[in-house]
């Protein structure tokens, strides 16, 4: 269907077939330890239960790194036999070949960086949501703790409303007052025109003092009030500075010591209001004193009257004046409590710093604290498999003191990592490993038997061999040394083994005494005699074990013309036996043979054969 669509290619995987690789123990346990080691591909991937040996053979000897330089590095370690891929998706394939590079922008990236990005991002966001959760406690409680402030606040803000509500009225009082003396001061002007109407001004103006008395009673118990008030609310402010972890607190105190410091202000400013109309009062009265002094050309009578006047107002103008002293005692004392004021809002600002500061601090501290008790919590969860209630209820009350518990956790831990990784499936691979181990020991078994039966019958063979080449030996030996003075018209000859006990292993040595010479070893002889000796062992040969064909390249060349004579002869004599086809240029051996073929070049570059038959030939000559 692919080829007929042209809809690409495809590999398909028969899990039927399909048989798994994976990494000898060896090679796992060596590259387990290597730095930046995840695991294999096998280990890390996650597949139905039916596609076991397809994941086996396509991932079970895939090891999977972090990085490149601990993937050359762990390459290295296995001299490049295995393929190894990075989380960033490099490969280094078994052999040395390296693949890697960014793809262009468009295409995915690799599942396995998928993979890790998304197991990065649940835990990134799992850490949010744990510290989400904890600042929305932290924000409950603190807006609880600003509700309670802010009531403190709303009731402080109504004692200071109602007091100030109060000093107004006392304000207006004071108001009417003062204009109740300017009046009576018009009055008093319009006394020096009559005398009848002293007596009434003066009991008007004691009658004033006393009023003014009164109101300056009233502004004292006013100012009380407002010092009750100012400790309500400085109450209130303690109140909420008890819960001083939160900005909001102090930004909330900073408001009414402003909030005081503007009524203070407004209250400094109707005092220099006050005193600059006493000192009018103080300058009026003055000059009604001179004008008094300078019209005195009355009666003893309206004389005594006027003293007595002019001491009054003498006295009201001392009264005023200790007034004035005192307004200005007052100025200077609420200039003292404005720099008071001041220096306490100052110090509120830096307490204000300051408690940011320390709420800072606590909270980098409590998210150290969260951070180790996760750390601590995991490694629990990780190492021991524990959740924090079970291990709380392990513990017995008599249970050994922290410093041995941590050595013993030292020995421990030690002699596990000595003992190595452990392997969960060490036992379904010891089956297999069992199996396989059976399945060898039989073919070993097997291969032992067949072993021997091999050597039994090559131990047979070579008695057959040492047999059969000795009888061959003995037998050429026989024919060698009667052939050898028939060819050599006397002299004798014979053949020796160099090593008669190994009869596979011996070599072969020819001793030959040519007529006239002493026994001595075929290297020893001319050329001819070489020559001749191995014709003759040819011939010894061939009577001992007489074979259909046999074909001579000149053997002769090098023998004399009574030696190819002779050499001929014995060609005719075995000829019943064997066929020879002798290549040669003697005339001799050309005499004693029964066809002769030769090649010929009439014209250049054709060759011809020719045939004669010498048997023929001689028959004729027989006939004629």
């Amino acid at each position: 269907m692919l080829k007929q669509q042209r809809a690409g290619r495809a590999t398909f995987l028969p899990a039927a077939v399909m048989r798994p690789r994976e990494l000898p123990s060896a090679v796992l346990q060596l590259v387990e330890g290597a730095e930046g080691f995840l695991g294999t591909g096998l280990q890390l991937a996650q597949y139905p239960a039916d596609l076991a040996h397809v994941m086996a053979n396509l991932l079970g000897s895939v090891l999977m790194v972090d990085t490149l330089p601990h993937a050359i590095a762990i390459a290295n370690t296995t001299h490049h036999r295995y393929r190894i891929v990075t989380t960033a998706g490099d490969i280094l394939n078994p052999g040395g070949s390296l693949t890697g590079g960014q793809v262009k922008q468009g295409r995915q990236a690799s599942p396995l960086a998928r993979s890790q990005e998304a197991r990065h991002l649940k835990v990134q966001l799992q850490t949010l949501v744990e510290t989400l959760k904890a600042k929305q406690a932290d924000l409950t409680a603190l807006t609880k703790k600003e509700n309670v402030a802010q009531a403190a606040w709303q009731t402080a803000s109504q004692q200071a409303q109602a007091l100030t509500a109060k000093l107004t009225t006392i304000t207006s009082q004071h108001t009417a007052q003062a204009e109740t003396l300017r009046q009576a001061q018009r009055q008093l002007a319009a006394a020096q025109q009559a005398d009848t109407a002293q007596a009434d001004l003066s009991a008007k103006l004691t009658e004033l003092q006393h009023q003014g008395k009164k109101l300056v009673q009233d502004i004292a118990e006013a100012q009380a009030t407002i010092e009750n008030a100012k400790a309500a609310v400085a109450a209130a402010t303690a109140s909420s500075t008890q819960h001083a972890a939160t900005v909001n607190a102090l930004k909330t105190k900073l408001a009414v010591t402003t909030n005081d410091l503007q009524t203070l202000n407004d209250q400094q400013r109707q005092w220099q209001t006050q005193a600059r109309d006493a000192q009018a009062q103080a300058t009026n009265l003055q000059q009604r004193i001179e004008h008094i002094t300078a019209t005195a050309e009355e009666t003893a009578a309206e004389k005594a009257s006027r003293t007595a006047t002019i001491a009054n107002l003498q006295t009201e103008l001392k009264q005023l004046k200790a007034d004035q002293t005192k307004l200005t005692q007052q100025k200077a004392e609420n200039r003292g409590k404005l720099s008071q004021i001041s220096a306490r809002i100052t110090t509120t600002y830096e307490q204000q710093h300051q408690a940011m500061a320390t709420s800072e601090q606590q909270a980098v501290a409590l998210n150290r604290v969260k951070l180790g008790l996760d750390a601590r919590l995991n490694t629990l969860a990780e190492d021991y498999q524990l959740t924090y209630e079970a291990a709380k209820e392990a513990v017995t009350a008599d249970h050994a003191p922290i410093p041995e518990l941590k050595s013993k956790l030292k020995l421990l831990k030690r002699g596990i990592d000595e003992l190595g990784p452990v392997n969960l499936n060490a036992i379904d691979q010891f089956k297999e490993v069992n199996e396989r181990y059976e399945f060898l020991t039989k073919q070993q078994d097997d291969l032992l038997e067949a072993k021997q039966q091999l050597e039994e019958t090559m131990h047979e063979l070579d008695e057959t061999v040492k047999t059969r080449f000795k009888d061959m030996f003995d037998q050429t030996n026989s024919a060698f040394e009667a052939i050898f003075p028939q060819m050599f018209g006397g002299g004798h000859a014979h053949l020796s083994l160099t090593n008669p006990d190994d009869l596979l292993a011996t070599g072969i040595e020819i001793s030959a005494q040519p007529p006239g010479k002493k026994l001595t070893r075929l290297s020893l002889l001319s050329g001819g005699e070489r020559a001749l000796t191995a014709i003759v062992l040819l011939f010894a040969i061939l009577k001992v074990r007489p074979v259909p064909f046999s074909i001579l390249d000149e053997v002769e060349a090098s023998l004399d013309d009574v030696n190819v004579n002779r050499f001929g002869e014995f060609l005719r004599h075995y000829a019943s036996a064997t066929q020879f086809i002798v290549i040669t240029h003697r005339h001799g051996t050309m005499v004693a043979a029964n066809v002769l073929y030769g090649v010929t070049m009439q014209e250049s570059g054709v060759s011809r054969i020719m045939a004669v038959s010498l048997d023929s030939i001689t028959e004729r000559s027989d006939q004629l």
